[in-house]
């Protein structure tokens, strides 16, 4: 998907295999262990132990200018990222309603990006097969074969129109709030596939992060209708033929993938779950807040009339709850 935007790979940097503690430090940046000012250090104090390492002689150079304000993430980012197969898809560009200005009082349409769903599973399916059967595949059969069938979870949902027991792949999607400078904070999204063999960090795949400072009414209902258009088409296992919004492409690589199938051997993906906390059902999803006296969107317990403490038989909440068979 991304061959054409690629450029040749130097010599040097071919394999990060032959440099073992490049590869290292580099793995623990993009975890975000390190800082970019980390690698360096840490590279100029190997090289005055003598190493030999080109690559870290390399990063070990970027001292002065890493000391002198310059950025050595950007440098960092030109020499692997741009030239070596990282698997990560092409951004996807969205344009969303936000605030713009100091005091967040004008609001102007701003092209941000995200990274699909179905372009990462058809990216990390192409560029490496192994990595993908890891974490999508392998161990598929195994969780459903562990699900409850009456589960609530099942009732009128697509999959069980289709062999989902051997060709389904369940995601979760993860919405969380991170810290973001002094006085500000992210809106994360997040995927994971839950029957993954691969440790935790290498099986989340990022979606979209935006400052919330920055944020309007219309601005994550956006993110989420393009999320779910991406998410529609893993279900389908169809690359779509138009945008999320019924435009057309502008891109000619999506044209030309339109209608051809995502995955191969007629994998398909679920969302069988949605993680977050209680800040962000509320937040985002508009359920109603924890602090509030009718709090339940599957009953009608409340802290007053149909006390949710009250577990006796006759209690009064049993007969309006619909998640469970009470």
């Amino acid at each position: 998907m991304q061959d054409d935007a690629r450029t040749e790979v130097p010599e040097e940097c071919r394999s990060l295999a032959d440099h073992p503690l490049a590869h290292n430090l580099l793995v623990r940046w993009a975890e975000g262990q390190l800082t970019a000012n980390d690698i360096v250090e840490l590279a100029k104090a190997a090289c005055e132990s003598k190493t030999e390492d080109v690559e870290v002689q390399w990063m070990s150079n970027l001292f002065h200018s890493a000391v002198g304000g310059g950025n050595a993430s950007k440098a960092i980012y030109r020499r692997y990222l741009k030239t070596m197969d990282t698997m990560t898809p092409v951004p996807f560009d969205l344009v969303v309603p936000i605030k713009t200005n100091a005091d967040r009082s004008i609001v102007q349409n701003q092209t941000i990006s995200v990274l699909l769903p179905h372009d990462w599973v058809a990216c990390i399916a192409k560029h490496n097969p192994d990595k993908f059967s890891e974490m999508f595949t392998d161990g598929i059969e195994d969780f459903w074969r562990k699900q409850v069938q009456s589960s609530h979870k099942f009732y009128k949902h697509p999959v069980l129109d289709r062999d989902y027991s051997k060709k389904a792949i369940p995601v979760i999607v993860h919405g969380d709030g991170a810290a973001f400078l002094d006085r500000d904070s992210l809106l994360i999204l997040s995927m994971k596939p839950l029957a993954a063999q691969s440790g935790f960090v290498d099986s989340h795949l990022m979606l979209a992060a935006f400052p919330y400072s920055a944020t309007t009414e219309g601005t994550t209902s956006r993110i989420w209708q393009c999320l779910g258009w991406s998410f529609r088409a893993l279900l389908e296992n169809v690359h779509p033929a138009v945008s999320f919004d019924g435009s057309e492409f502008e891109e000619d690589w999506r044209k030309e993938l339109a209608g051809k199938p995502i995955l191969e051997h007629n994998f398909f993906a679920v969302i069988w779950g949605l993680a977050n906390d209680l800040e962000f059902a509320s937040k985002e999803l508009s359920m109603p807040w924890h602090s509030a006296n009718h709090f339940c969107w599957r009953c009608e317990a409340d802290k007053t009339d149909r006390p949710f403490t009250d577990f006796t038989p006759d209690s009064l909440w049993r007969n309006t709850a619909t998640c469970i068979d009470v």
